[in-house]
């Protein structure tokens, strides 16, 4: 999987560098989005491995 250039485009149309990397912008937005789903599937993927185990 890739992140698509125009994705990228039409999320940084019109924001200056300060909406990216400021404290609330967009990076550390993306950055806790992206952390979040990743422990989440983390859990999901433990959990199910438990049920199987236990079944």
């Amino acid at each position: 999987m890739s992140i698509v250039k125009d994705q990228l485009d039409r999320l940084m149309e019109g924001r200056s560098p300060g909406d990216f990397f400021g404290k609330g912008g967009i990076l550390s937005q993306l950055t806790k989005v992206l952390a979040e789903r990743a422990l989440s599937t983390e859990l999901d993927v433990h959990l199910r491995e438990e049920r199987e185990g236990a079944a």
